[in-house]
């Protein structure tokens, strides 16, 4: 029940966010304006949330089916979706204040991002720390490129 909670709210907070980038004021001095990269955002965010919504349905109909699986209850680590998903809100709130200060340079906060929502939106498991550090060294000055040379965005 909890994934079709979460996926609803998140969902439906994804659809509101996209309808207000209609209200962003759009100067014509940035080559793909500034309702791009919201909207880009917006859409996987919307599509994860389905997911996780149809996930947690098919979850519901499997838990009132009467069929045994042989699996034990007791042995399931059962992760709280809700908890991810505040967690999860939080980092990102964290991550855009840090941007707005200026303090830390993108690449290094970008990377300290990406671990930290790594370790929360996945079971916490050893074999994929060294993936996530991988991606924290290389994705963030990826990004910077790509933001600066074809986006025009001045980053941090």
């Amino acid at each position: 029940m909890q994934n079709v909670l979460t996926g609803g709210i998140t969902l439906a907070l994804a659809v509101f966010f996209y309808a207000a980038t209609y209200l962003i004021n759009d100067p014509d001095f940035d080559p793909l304006g500034p309702r791009f990269l919201p909207r880009l955002m917006l859409v996987p965010i919307a599509v994860m949330a389905s997911w996780i919504m149809f996930q947690g349905i098919r979850e519901l109909r499997a838990q009132n089916s009467p069929r045994d699986d042989g699996s034990d209850p007791a042995r399931t680590v059962s992760w709280n979706p809700t908890l991810r998903a505040i967690a999860t809100v939080v980092l990102l709130a964290l991550y855009i204040g840090g941007l707005n200060t200026r303090a830390v340079p993108f690449e290094y906060l970008t990377g300290v991002y990406l671990v930290g929502a790594g370790l929360v939106l996945v079971a916490p498991d050893w074999r994929r720390i060294p993936w996530l550090l991988g991606l924290a060294i290389l994705a963030p000055p990826i990004l910077a490129y790509v933001f600066r040379r074809f986006l025009f965005v001045n980053l941090p």
